[in-house]
């Protein structure tokens, strides 16, 4: 949240709940099943709760409004970029690479100061951990 805003925290509840939905196809019954059932319907309440935060806005006041300090910086930056200009933005976690990703890609959708800027992420591969898995 700290990081990336209230609107980033939704997309990142979004991301997780993709996740869980793709890890529910592979688990069996009992047990594991009725946990990431209630940690999925947890997700969902949080989702719910972001957006109510957010208010019934459109994309572009959620990303003005809801976002951190260091996200809108990095709009500055992009911004004052030309169409021609390259950049690489490094993060601490695989995850946040995703919602960055995300976030940014949307940006460059409603924003006409950001429509030069084409986005994607790029990742190392941990095939011991599923959560850890970004794609």
């Amino acid at each position: 949240m700290d990081e990336l805003g209230l609107f980033g925290g939704q997309e990142a509840v979004l991301a997780r709940i993709v996740q869980m939905e793709k890890i529910l196809l592979h688990c069996g019954v009992g047990g594991p099943k009725r946990a990431f059932n209630i940690f999925h319907s947890d997700l969902t309440y949080l989702q719910k709760y972001f957006d109510i935060g957010m208010g019934n806005s459109d994309v572009q006041q959620r990303l003005n409004h809801h976002t951190a300090h260091k996200v809108k910086k990095l709009f500055a930056i992009f911004k004052q970029m030309k169409a021609d200009d390259h950049a690489i933005v490094f993060v601490k976690r695989r995850f946040t690479a995703k919602i960055m990703y995300k976030i940014v890609s949307k940006a460059a959708k409603v924003d006409p100061k950001l429509q030069h800027i084409k986005c994607d992420f790029v990742v190392g591969y941990n095939v011991s951990n599923p959560l850890k898995d970004t794609r």
